[in-house]
């Protein structure tokens, strides 16, 4: 089984249709309904993820926007569908206000 780490801070990866945060909890990603997600405001390298299962949520720091992309893909994946992402459409559109 392979793993891929998303998350060096908090020691956490993903194996086949889980996801894994060591020594708290293990999410199946048929299960997840949707993903919610957003750019660390401290660092702007590290994503916050939020996955939504029914009415509760758990969330995760992830180090950077290629583990956004591998979530997203497993994710996809798990729920038996092939969608490919790019990081432009991963990132958005940067905005600021004036």
């Amino acid at each position: 089984m392979e793993y891929i780490y998303i998350s060096n801070i908090y020691s956490a990866f993903i194996a086949e249709d889980f996801v894994i945060k060591s020594g708290s909890w293990i999410i199946d990603l048929k299960d997840v309904q949707f993903m919610t997600y957003r750019l660390n405001e401290r660092d702007e390298t590290s994503y916050l993820i939020n996955f939504h299962i029914g009415s509760k949520e758990t969330k995760i720091m992830v180090d950077d926007i290629e583990s956004v992309k591998a979530l997203f893909n497993a994710w996809t994946e798990a729920k038996g569908l092939e969608v490919e992402f790019n990081e432009e459409d991963i990132k958005g559109e940067v905005r600021t206000w004036d």
